[in-house]
């Protein structure tokens, strides 16, 4: 499916091609549309990527995966669709929705599709389904932010959850004996902290790779790798913490949020330098703002959508876990209660939860299958 790089300005931006696959159910199964989160390739990892989501969707979705032709696209600026020299900045969830209506109605030739969504995936389902309601036959989206809510609004809580995530992680090192510095989290924290600001961390050891690794392992729900890595680099071997964190966050890593937020990227920034931090930071949230001054102002951003009528009331199940570290899950919750769609908190203490709890992936399917 060929779609414009703008979408605003139609083919006279120029043309991509979406990166697209296909896993054929049973005879005369209709279409189920998956769409992931971006991908962090430096961890190698790649469960989420279109091409894998297609591979291994009887793996997440159990038996409900042979009863659909199973069809996933990958997102602008992914690692598995790059975009063009010049068209970097055309990322946005906003971009990535109005790709999933030229892919419903050329591609997939159809009048309404059930669809799945994962994180950014999710966001811009929502956007989808707020703006194209009749495109939506059901839908499931896990762990989205709100299109159509303030920005500010929504950092603000962000920013509250991402502190919450960094208490919750130093209180479950001081219960649980498996956690290397559980006599004394709190103190190899301010160690490292106080090395880091006398600059005898480890090389590449900082509050800003703290921050990315914790993303990483609390996103995960594995707070171990975490403290193992706090650890080591408070006894100056830093490892650990940088296999969790990756590489800095780059202009082009950043163009999707940047895409997102426009002008509103300051301000953003401005908030996250203001809170202060009791432990650490969770995150890169605040360093791919920081780059969004880079671009160059392109921007469709988020927080203003205006449900089209028939949005509200749409068969959409909206879940993520009560305790998600990266999204919060009230930001989530809000937006299902005020588009009159269903809402429903996950347990585990992680990102993204259908196709990894059981509870979650059971809840995701029934209500696919019962439209």
């Amino acid at each position: 499916v060929t779609v414009p790089v703008d979408h605003r300005a139609g083919e006279a931006s120029g043309v991509i091609d979406l990166v697209v696959y296909r896993r054929k159910g049973r005879e005369g199964s209709s279409t189920l549309l998956l769409v992931g989160p971006r991908v962090r390739p430096h961890l190698g990892e790649t469960r989420w990527s279109a091409r894998s989501l297609a591979e291994r969707a009887e793996l997440l979705l159990g038996s409900t995966a042979n009863d659909h032709n199973v069809v996933t696209v990958a997102l602008r600026g992914a690692h598995d669709m790059t975009m063009p020299a010049g068209a970097e900045n055309f990322v946005g969830a906003l971009d990535v929705a109005d790709d999933l209506e030229l892919l419903r109605r050329e591609g997939l030739g159809e009048s309404a599709v059930r669809v799945i969504g994962w994180g950014e995936g999710a966001t811009a389902v929502a956007a989808w389904a707020m703006q194209r309601p009749g495109a939506i036959r059901s839908a499931v989206l896990d762990s989205p932010v709100d299109p159509g809510r303030d920005l500010v609004d929504q950092e603000k809580i962000r920013l509250e959850s991402t502190t919450s995530a960094a208490e919750r992680a130093v209180r479950w090192c001081a219960s649980h004996l498996s956690c290397p510095v559980n006599a004394s989290p709190t103190d190899n924290i301010e160690l490292l902290m106080e090395r880091i600001d006398q600059g005898s961390a480890p090389d590449g050891v900082s509050k800003t790779v703290l921050a990315r690794a914790s993303e990483t392992a609390l996103s995960e729900g594995k707070p171990n790798d975490l403290w193992r890595g706090i650890s080591e680099a408070a006894a100056r071997r830093g490892d650990v913490m940088a296999g969790l964190a990756g590489p800095t966050v780059t202009a082009a890593d950043a163009a999707p949020v940047c895409r997102d937020v426009g002008s509103r990227a300051r301000s953003l920034e401005a908030l996250h330098a203001s809170v202060e931090v009791r432990y650490f930071a969770v995150g890169s949230r605040r360093e791919a703002l920081s780059r969004c001054a880079e671009g160059d102002g392109s921007a469709r951003p988020l927080g203003a959508i205006e449900p089209a009528r028939g949005a509200k009331g749409l068969r959409v199940l909206v879940t993520s876990s009560s305790t998600d570290p990266i999204v919060p899950a009230s930001v989530a919750r809000a937006m299902a209660e005020r588009m009159g769609w269903t809402w429903r908190g996950a347990a585990p203490t992680r990102h993204l939860v259908v196709g990894v709890d059981r509870a979650s992936t059971r809840a995701a399917t029934e209500h696919l299958a019962d439209d």
